[in-house]
This record gives structure tokens, C-alpha cells and sequence, in this order.
């Protein structure tokens, strides 16, 4: 059943793993679920083998877990339930997309020195039917919460999260909406476009009844000429928290028909939420 494991975190041994860690439990105490923590290995499975799974009174199943993220996991078995799964192989995608159908959410880190991490981290984005967070760049920084409205069917999915995050984070939200400058036919001929009063009204339909649901976050809703993933890699460096969405409806994910969401997962400055 899909959140049966509440929210799934992958750790590759990386400097990054203790924050993408607290991110994933910070996501977990929102949501009231359980941790499930992936380790992937590069070395052969024990027989027999079996999941680690903390219990509230911090018995477990397999001896304690030497790295220091997965031994920080453990600490949470005394208010959460945790599990630790080993992922062993050099093809690690196909267990964790499966893992992924068990959880409510995804959170991994983006190893700056592992492209296969680099890579898996873009498929999983990709690839899940569930909310991914890509805890990468400047992780404890304080800024607004951003959020991306594209004019289209995930911008209810983005501003519900990003309404969320800002909520919890006590941080103020900014709205952003980008629209395509003005052109010139090959005649010369310049056509009537008014972009960036449509880019307003876009941003006014989609904010506003999410605005009066929470009076409680402050909100600022800003159009700007450009493409949307170029504007949100140079205010991704001062914000906290990236909200994107990447579902319209059709059964392809967005993610891989728009690069927006790619290009943020590989090269922003702040965490991404890549929501469904």
C-alpha cells in the first residue's frame, strides 16, 4: 500500500547523508509516519539478511548500523518506527523506485562527487509517483520558501506545499510566474502581447484562494520575463526551499518532458521539492 512506510530516505555514504537525514526526519514528524532508511552498498549481502526495523521501545531486529547517519536513524526508533533496508548492487534504481511505492515520500541527498548518485537522484525525481525532495546546496540556510507557478495542472500541488513548508518553517513565500518577452515575426511585424499582464492575472487566479486559506503566511507573488528554470537557479541561491511541481495529469512524469525540474535537481542552490 503507497505510504505503508511513510517517508523513504536514501543515504550513499556520502558528507551529505547526516542532512539529507534530518531533512527526511523533520518530514516524517510533519507527517506523524515512520522512517524508512535506504543504505546503498557496495559490498555482497550477508546471509539471510534481513530489514532492520526499530521498534518505539528501540529493540531492533540486526545489530546497530556503523555509519553515523544510519546510527542517527536508529536514536529516532524511541519516537518513531524506523526501518533500514541494505541496497546492495551497482543497479540500485529498480529496489528503490519499488521502495518508493511503499512510502508517502522520497528524500535523498545529491552527492557532489558521485555522478551515479548525481544521476539516480534525477531518475528517482523522475521516475516516482511520490513527492521527491532533493536535499542538496545550501540546506540550513534561512530564505523564503519559492515556489514555481507554471499556469498549468501541478500549481495547485506546488502552492499546497509550498503553503505547508512555509507554514512550518515560520518563512514567507514567494510565488514566482515567468513569461516569454516580446517577439518579431520574420515580416518585422511585432504582434500585440501583453505578458506580463497575463503573467499577473496567471498568478492572481492560482495564489489567491490559497492565500485566504492561510492568512497566517506571508505571500509575494512576482512574474518575470525568462524561462522558469533559469530564474529559479539564480533565486535558488538565496532561497531556503524550491517547490516545483511535476504532475499535469498524463501518465509520462513532467520531469521528463520538462527539464526544469531536472536542471534544479542537478544544479540548484537550496533544497527542491518536487511535488505530486
Amino acid at each position: 500500500m503507497a505510504g505503508s512506510d511513510g517517508v523513504l530516505v536514501v543515504l550513499d555514504g556520502s558528507a551529505q547523508d547526516v542532512a539529507t537525514l534530518d531533512w527526511a526526519v523533520e518530514e516524517a514528524d510533519a507527517l506523524g509516519s515512520g522512517l524508512a532508511v535506504a543504505r546503498l552498498r557496495s559490498d555482497s549481502p550477508a546471509p539471510d539478511r534481513a530489514p532492520a526495523r526499530l521498534t518505539a521501545d528501540g529493540r531492533r531486529s540486526q545489530a546497530a548500523v556503523p555509519d553515523v547517519a544510519a546510527g542517527r536513524a536508529a536514536e529516532q526508533a524511541a519516537r518513531m518506527p524506523v526501518t533500514i533496508w541494505d541496497v546492495f548492487g551497482t543497479t540500485p534504481l529498480p529496489v528503490l523506485l519499488l521502495l518508493a511505492q511503499r512510502s508517502s515520500r522520497v528524500v535523498l541527498g545529491e552527492s557532489r562527487t558521485g555522478r551515479r548518485h548525481q544521476s539516480m537522484a534525477g531518475q528517482i525525481a523522475s521516475r516516482a509517483s511520490q513527492p521527491v525532495v532533493v536535499v542538496r546546496g545550501r540546506t540550513g540556510a534561512a530564505g523564503p520558501v519559492v515556489a514555481h507557478v507554471a499556469g498549468s495542472g501541478p500549481d495547485e500541488f506546488a502552492l499546497r506545499d509550498a503553503f505547508e513548508y512555509a507554514r512550518r518553517r515560520r518563512a514567507p513565500l514567494r510565488v514566482l510566474h515567468t513569461y516569454r518577452t516580446a517577439y518579431v515575426d520574420p515580416s518585422g511585424h511585432v504582434p500585440p502581447y501583453f505578458g506580463r499582464e497575463d503573467a499577473t492575472e496567471v498568478l492572481e487566479r492560482a495564489v489567491t484562494p490559497w492565500a485566504r486559506a492561510h492568512p497566517d503566511v506571508l505571500v509575494e507573488s512576482v512574474a518575470l520575463p525568462g524561462s522558469a528554470a533559469g530564474r529559479l537557479l539564480e533565486v535558488s541561491a538565496g532561497a531556503g526551499l524550491l517547490v516545483v511541481g511535476a504532475c499535469d495529469g498524463s501518465r509520462l512524469p513532467a520531469a521528463i518532458r520538462d527539464p526544469t525540474t531536472r536542471v534544479l535537481a542537478h544544479r540548484a542552490q537550496c533544497p527542491v521539492v518536487i511535488t505530486r
